[in-house]
């Protein structure tokens, strides 16, 4: 027997996501990627590498979030890859 999600007469409602915003999407990016040592603040040095793959992720929070953490390990002294 299926549980009742699994049932073709239940109601399956979907919320479409939209993309952030290029602002909010740079927001989330710095917030995730500088927290440690720069208040979230991007450096002037790396703005435009981290302009790139801001709109790379396209304003998927998930891969913002994901790359961003990453990233947060990295020295920023070396620049980021």
């Amino acid at each position: 027997m299926l549980p009742t999600i699994c049932r073709k007469d239940s109601v399956v409602q979907v919320h479409k996501l939209q993309p952030l915003s290029p602002n909010k999407s740079w927001e989330l990016f710095c917030n995730k990627t500088f927290r440690f040592g720069f208040r979230g603040n991007c450096p002037p040095e790396l703005e435009d590498i981290s302009e790139e793959i801001v709109q790379k992720c396209e304003g998927l929070p998930l891969a913002i979030v994901a790359i961003g953490g990453l990233l947060s390990t990295k020295d920023k002294s070396e620049g980021l890859p």
